[in-house]
């Protein structure tokens, strides 16, 4: 996001408007919990995260009327940049997934092209310049958008949000379902969910 930023108004590079601040600084935020869980599980093979902790949901949107030229361009550069790793892990996993669990993966990839379908209509709309009625609409649309692959990225580095309807699992039920492996997405660990 600041990069776009700085791209799109070049005057301010190392300055953002305060919506792009209090965004970028939401979603950092939470880096340092999942630091630690990623650093547990490498650790211990029997790591699970807490329950209800997945799916998680994005920190809620900067309130701001109406949101800046340059904040809009950052949040499309994200949802390009989401893009991107969402379908090369797609792909990933599409290779890697045995036929025995082709229904989770339609599943899944049923979710993920809605996801991207959204991301790709936002694209489409997005022009600098534009109208605001226009940029008011691709700024909605774009949330939407981001946090539908945000949540197709959970789906697609943890399955086991898929085979329980992205519900949260209490620890007693995901003991008792039977084990199916994660597929490892590009520069990820593989892990086992269940025992």
């Amino acid at each position: 996001m600041l990069e776009a930023d700085g791209a799109i108004d070049p005057g301010t590079v190392g300055f953002v408007p305060p919506v792009t601040f209090d965004q970028v600084n939401a979603y950092y935020t939470e880096v340092g919990r999942w630091l630690g869980y990623a650093s547990e599980a490498g650790h211990d093979p029997d790591f699970e995260l807490p329950a209800r902790t997945l799916p998680a949901k994005l920190p809620k949107w900067s309130p701001v009327e109406p949101c800046p030229r340059p904040h809009l361009a950052a949040m499309i550069a994200t949802l390009d940049a989401l893009r991107l790793h969402a379908e090369a892990a797609v792909h990933h996993l599409e290779k890697a997934t045995p036929e025995a669990d082709a229904p989770k993966l339609a599943r899944l990839r049923g979710q993920f092209e809605g996801a991207l379908s959204k991301a790709n209509l936002v694209s489409g709309m997005y022009r600098p310049g534009a109208s605001l009625a226009l940029h008011e609409q691709v700024e909605e649309h774009a949330k939407g958008a981001i946090e539908g692959l945000y949540r197709a990225g959970q789906l697609i580095s943890y399955l086991a949000l898929l085979t329980e309807g992205g519900r949260s699992v209490s620890p007693a039920r995901r003991r008792a379902r039977p084990p199916f492996s994660v597929r490892p997405c590009p520069g990820s660990r593989g892990l086992t969910v269940g025992r």
